[in-house]
C-alpha cells in the first residue's frame, strides 16, 4: 500500500543492519515511492532484492517508467476523447430561427456599450456589391430612433458617387459634432443638425441593434423566419436567417454569431412591385461589448492642427 513505513525483506533478509556468517551486511534498501500517471494516482512499488545487481535495477526501473507513460498517454487520449464528445454536445447547432431570434434579442438588451469596426456595401439585383463605407464605431443607450451616445469615424461614399470622405460624427448627448479630416475643420453644436447633409453617411455601419430597446421586435413579429444555414463573417461561425417583415415587403438576411448570439452581417433586401432590386449590406468584426472609460470615447476631442467652426457643417 503507498505510504507503508514498513518495508518488505529480500531473499529473507530485514532491511536492518544484521551480520550473518559469511555474509556482507546488506545494505539497506528502499522501495521507489508511489508514481503518479496525470490525474490518476498510481502506485508502482518496484522492491530489489539482495542479490539484485544495478544494471537490473536500472533496467525495472526504466520499465516502469514506461509503463508508467503509456498508462498516462491513455488515460489522456480518453480524458480528450471524452472533453470532445462533451464540447461537441453541449454546442449542438439550433434548428428554429424564431428560438435564434430570442436568443439575439435577449443577448442585445443585455449590451449597454459596443465597439465594433464595420464596413458596408450597396449591391445591386444580380448581387454586384460597390464599398459604401468602412471605419469604427462605438455606441451607447438608446434614445427615439438612434443610440443616445455615439462615435463614428472612417471613410464614405454617397450613394452614386466615387468621392469618399473621411469624417467622424458623433455625440455625448449633449453636443454633436462633425469633423471633416479632409479640410480639418470641426462643427459642434448642442443641436443635431450641426452634422449637415453628411450626416447621415455615417448610418452605413451604424448597427444599432446592439443597444436598442426593442432590437429584434420587429424580426420576431415577422410574417416570416427562415434559417438558411451556418455562414462564416470574418471568424464568426453565424446562423444565417431570412426575415420578411409583416408589410411584406422588406425582408433581410441576419446572421447572428452562434457563439453569443449577437449580430455579424445584415443584408437590408429592397424590393419595388414584389422584385429584388438590391440593397445594402453591414459586416461587423472586432467586436467588443462593455469597453472600459466607456464615456470617453463619446466626447469631442478638437485634433491638433484643426479648426472649431461656429456654424453648421455644409
Amino acid at each position: 500500500m503507498a505510504g507503508t513505513s514498513s518495508q518488505p525483506s529480500a531473499a529473507g533478509y530485514s532491511p536492518r543492519d544484521t551480520t550473518r556468517s559469511g555474509l556482507a551486511t546488506p545494505r539497506s534498501l528502499s522501495a521507489v515511492e508511489t508514481c503518479f500517471a496525470t490525474g490518476n494516482a498510481v502506485p508502482v512499488r518496484l522492491f530489489y532484492t539482495y542479490k539484485l545487481s544495478a544494471a537490473a535495477a536500472v533496467e525495472k526501473l526504466r520499465r516502469a517508467i514506461l509503463m508508467i507513460k503509456h498508462f498516462a498517454l491513455a488515460t489522456s487520449v480518453l480524458a480528450i476523447c471524452a472533453s470532445g464528445a462533451f464540447a461537441q454536445n453541449t454546442k449542438a447547432k439550433l434548428t428554429d430561427p424564431v428560438e435564434i431570434l430570442k436568443r439575439a434579442d435577449a443577448a442585445s438588451k443585455a449590451v449597454t456599450v459596443a465597439q465594433y469596426e464595420a464596413e458596408s456595401f450597396a449591391f445591386d439585383a444580380e448581387g454586384k456589391t460597390t464599398p459604401i463605407g468602412h471605419g469604427k464605431a462605438a455606441i451607447m443607450g438608446f434614445a427615439g430612433r438612434g443610440p443616445e451616445k455615439f462615435n463614428i469615424s472612417g471613410k464614405f461614399k454617397r450613394r452614386g458617387s466615387e468621392e469618399e470622405q473621411h469624417l467622424t460624427i458623433g455625440t455625448d448627448s449633449e453636443d454633436y459634432y462633425l469633423i471633416d479630416w479632409a479640410t480639418k475643420k470641426a462643427y459642434v453644436d448642442i443641436d443635431p443638425a450641426v452634422t449637415g447633409r453628411r450626416g447621415g453617411l455615417v448610418g452605413s455601419i451604424m448597427m444599432a441593434e446592439y443597444v436598442h430597446a426593442t432590437p429584434f421586435t420587429d424580426e420576431l413579429n415577422g410574417t416570416a423566419q427562415k434559417l438558411i444555414g451556418m455562414t462564416k463573417v470574418a471568424d464568426e461561425d453565424c446562423y444565417e436567417i431570412l426575415v420578411t417583415y409583416a408589410d411584406g415587403a422588406l425582408q433581410a438576411k441576419w446572421f447572428f454569431s452562434a457563439k453569443d448570439y449577437l449580430p455579424r452581417r445584415v443584408d437590408r433586401l429592397r424590393k419595388i412591385d414584389g422584385k429584388p432590386v438590391g440593397g445594402t449590406r453591414t459586416v461587423v468584426t472586432k467586436f467588443k461589448a462593455e469597453p472600459k472609460d466607456a464615456e470617453k470615447l463619446f466626447k469631442f476631442k478638437l485634433p491638433d492642427g484643426f479648426e472649431q467652426v461656429d456654424d453648421f457643417a455644409p
